[in-house]
């Protein structure tokens, strides 16, 4: 089972580098590790505390070198993680990374302990949202509204499912049976 995941998996990203932005600048591009730069350069100045909620593009500006030769706007750090250091200071961004590796935990715990189709839909959820939380590391589609709703919802079934008993389990099922 895990053999075949991680073919599709290879497969899917041999075919989806080919295609957009990742086919014509790779995955990592220059303009982003410069950007990556910056804000590491703005969490040194403000490493407790941030700059401020929502504020990053209002900084960046300040940040960027004179000779970052990039024509689009910069409005989200395109690191999810590196962003909310940016803004809130490295606390907030290191319970947010505890947050995600506990729900991962959970999740992948209760993938590993439970059996069919449970045990399916746990998998495919950790996998989701593993592949979710790497996205956001090298950039922010978890602070688009459509995708974090979406991969709130789901990860918020999942970690449900993975922390019910399973006498609530059976609670469930028999009165949805009847």
């Amino acid at each position: 089972m895990v053999v075949w995941g991680s073919v599709a998996l290879a497969f899917i990203v041999a075919l989806l580098s080919r295609k957009g932005r990742i086919g014509s600048q790779g995955l990592l591009d220059d303009e982003r590790w410069s950007v990556y730069e910056f804000c590491v350069e703005a969490i040194r100045q403000r490493p407790l505390l941030g700059a401020g909620a929502g504020t990053f593009e209002d900084l960046f500006p300040s940040l960027r070198a004179h000779n970052f030769s990039s024509g689009g706007v910069w409005d989200y750090a395109h690191s999810t993680i590196l962003e909310i250091a940016v803004e809130m200071g490295i606390p907030v961004a290191a319970m947010v990374v505890i947050a995600a590796l506990a729900s991962l935990f959970i999740l992948a715990r209760a993938a590993v302990r439970s059996k069919g189709r449970s045990r399916l839909s746990l998998a495919a959820i950790t996998g989701i949202a593993v592949l979710s939380y790497l996205h956001s590391i090298i950039d922010f589609s978890l602070q688009i509204p459509g995708y974090l709703v979406l991969f709130g919802i789901l990860l918020g079934c999942g970690l449900a499912r993975a922390s019910a008993t399973p006498a609530a389990a059976g609670e469930v099922r028999s009165f949805a049976a009847a």
